[in-house]
């Protein structure tokens, strides 16, 4: 079963409450890591409670093997029972066809270990302590003979042929003596405070961009950079990086006083000219140096002045001091709407800031991209057909001077026709495979009181090892055909080799279970499930940070708000309405994009519960957005958010606009997210 965190009230004499574990009470004592024949699925190692008190296993739980990975419980209860043994697995199946006789606690996870020896470790709060870890070595033995590496009286020796999991004790094996128990929650230190562009100790600056030169940009575009210092500076491994993440890695040193001028033919990094942009200098540890960014270039050099601010001038002048007259740019304002994707027909309210509107008390003119304008400050407009639209704003004073100017580009797509979702699913609960098995929702699955065989309908909104390993994710879809992607369930699928995709409508058919805070469903092979259709998701719901309720358990939804802290391996966004983690899925292999403490952030996941509380998992690359100041408006019609009431939403919440003659009225807007 996925792991939650729970108290087993039944277990008595266990004395529980040791949920934040010291670097003594858990040890690895068995590593199988090289067998005779091929090492893929009957790799496993062996861990052991050496306290005196139970430990509560749960979703913060991560096994690392050179990349942290989540555990799932196959067999046994949530708990590590004191002086008790539990093997973490690389495939469960295949561990118990080795070892039929193992009935003790199995965990489930990704363990690829080298056959040279490396360093594994284990965690209880997603990576931000390593409480057990241990470095094996090839020359300790068990290397390709079959039998496993065993700690025997505090030294790592040859075992026996496929080990012995789950039958140690402790006893003339390791003389450890758990410490007293400390019960006070581990907290991490703060963030470190992000560098300063320039400080006194960094010598090496961006002094210079030619963005958009007169000639070809392929060949004279560069960026400059300048070492102020009095020494001369070592840049081998340092690299520049633009916007979109190319990066280009110097190897050069440069003298004091000396410039570096990087053309594009060289570092393949291409400056946008219409579009913002920003460009990083980052050292040999990936240590921020520098930044600048710009709105858009026309034929000038962007440079840095004697006062370090950067200005617009009309000489270019690479592997020179920068010089010329500035020239000035009209300031750009950003066009706010609620996200960058609508519907055919929707209605989509445009409108600035109220700075820039008493400021200068201008004209605003409004430029569609369809052929269409319209004026004022705050402005509405639909499109009739599916595309790609540049929209461009333009405030001019009363002399006809332009001051301000932006564009966004806004997506278009064909509405989903709730008929199309209602033919596409099966509306008769006898057609199914079984005669005598009818199928469920998932809100009718999640009302059952025990763990019995269903069948399930729903829509895949999260891909097999998106989310978490062996296990794909499912909302719901009602019997009038509405999809409530705050409704989900997972499906848990073991061994088998899955066909599924996002947007796959599906029956499910499993063992139920169900524990005191998750459900899932069971399944053993393809044929459990029945594809009835592939339809395009709704956008999911879009929350401040504190509108995120255990209701939501396994839901899809998008939460936005202010990266207030980085903790151990997580993010935690606030908007005012209270806190929620974020967190990486680890089956994704995803990393955090750059962000500091202050930016806005919009992500995208599912809603999980761990013993630290609720978070949103993040499972895409795409599903994060960061923006370090963003003006954030809405749609005609704000969001309505009612989690406990919001089971209507779904598909027809996006129908409001331009369908009120059918009678749905106007619903909830929610955001998909334009990623970076």
């Amino acid at each position: 079963m996925k792991l939650k965190a729970f108290i087993i009230i039944g277990l008595l004499l266990y004395p529980l409450g040791n949920l934040q574990a010291s670097s003594s009470d858990i040890i690895f004592t068995e590593i199988m890591y090289d067998l005779a024949g091929t090492d893929d699925k009957h790799e496993w190692v062996e861990i052991y409670n050496a306290s005196t008190a139970a430990i509560v296993i749960n979703d913060d739980w991560r096994f690392y093997d050179g990349t942290a990975h989540l555990l799932n419980i196959i067999q046994g209860e949530a708990i590590l029972a004191p002086r008790g043994v539990a093997v973490i697995a690389d495939d469960a199946t295949t561990f118990l066809n080795n070892h039929p006789g193992f009935n003790g606690l199995l965990l489930d996870s990704v363990v690829k270990l080298s056959n040279d020896g490396e360093e594994i470790k284990l965690s209880l709060d997603d990576g931000s302590n390593w409480i057990a870890q241990v470095t094996y070595a090839v020359s300790s033995g068990a290397n390709g003979d079959g039998k496993t590496l065993e700690l025997i009286n505090e030294q790592w020796q040859a075992g026996e042929i496929n080990g012995t999991p789950g039958q140690y004790s402790g006893e003339n094996s390791c003389n450890c003596q758990p410490e007293e128990i400390n019960n006070d929650p581990i907290v991490p230190p703060p963030p470190p405070t992000p560098p300063e562009p320039i400080s006194a100790d960094i010598k090496i600056v961006i002094n210079e961009l030619c963005a958009d030169p007169a000639g070809n940009d392929e060949e004279q575009e560069f960026i400059e950079l300048y070492n102020v210092g009095t020494d001369s500076a070592n840049l081998i491994g340092w690299r520049l990086q633009d916007e979109s993440g190319t990066s280009f890695t110097l190897q050069t040193n440069l003298a004091a006083g000396g410039y570096l001028v990087v053309y594009r033919l060289q570092s393949k990094i291409t400056l946008n000219n219409t579009t913002p942009e920003k460009v990083y200098l980052y050292d040999q540890s990936s240590k921020l140096i520098d930044s600048v960014s710009y709105e858009k270039s026309e034929n000038l050099s962007y440079s840095r002045q004697e006062n370090n601010e950067w200005q617009w001038v009309d000489k270019i002048t690479p592997n020179a001091v920068n010089m010329g007259e500035t020239i000035p740019q009209p300031s750009i304002v950003k066009i706010a709407v609620n996200v960058d994707e609508y519907y055919v027909q929707q209605k989509i309210r445009f409108n600035v800031d109220d700075e820039v509107i008493n400021q200068d008390g201008g004209h605003y003119a409004w430029q569609w991209g369809d052929g269409q304008t319209s004026e004022g400050p705050t402005a509405e407009h639909q499109y009739n057909q599916p595309n790609s639209y540049i929209v461009k704003l333009i405030i001019t004073d009363q002399d006809n001077k332009v001051v301000h100017e932006s564009t966004r580009e806004i997506k278009v797509v064909e509405q989903l026709v709730p008929e199309c979702v209602q033919a596409a699913v099966l509306n008769s609960r006898e057609d199914t495979k079984d005669i005598n098995q009818q199928w469920l929702t998932i809100s009718e699955v999640r009302d059952l009181t025990s763990s019995r065989v269903v069948t399930v309908k729903g829509i895949v909104v999260a891909p097999a090892n998106g989310v978490s390993k062996k296990t794909f994710y499912l909302a719901e879809v009602s019997l009038a055909g509405e999809i409530n992607l705050d409704q989900g369930l997972p499906v848990y699928f073991g061994e088998a080799t899955i066909n599924i995709a996002v947007g796959d409508l599906v029956l499910v058919t499993g063992q139920y279970k169900k524990t005191t805070t998750t459900a899932k469903i069971n399944i053993k092979q393809q044929a459990d499930i029945t594809k009835v259709a592939s339809r395009q998701l709704p956008r999911p719901m879009v929350l401040a940070s504190g509108e995120v309720t255990e209701e939501l358990i396994n839901g899809l939804v998008v939460v936005t708000g202010e990266l207030v802290q980085k903790k151990g391996a997580n993010w935690i966004i606030d908007d005012g309405s209270g806190q929620i983690r974020l967190a990486l899925a680890s089956s994704a292999n995803l990393k955090w994009p750059s962000g500091k403490i202050g930016d806005q952030v919009t992500a995208q996941g599912i809603v999980g519960k761990t013993a630290s509380g609720l978070r949103v998992i993040i499972y895409q690359a795409n599903n994060i957005e960061i923006r370090e100041s963003e003006i954030i408006a809405s749609t005609q019609e704000q969001k309505e958010v009612s989690i406990p009431n919001s089971r209507g939403g779904g598909v027809l919440d996006y129908f409001g606009y331009g369908l009120g003659a059918i009678g749905l009225g106007v619903l909830s807007v929610a955001a998909k997210l334009k990623m970076m």
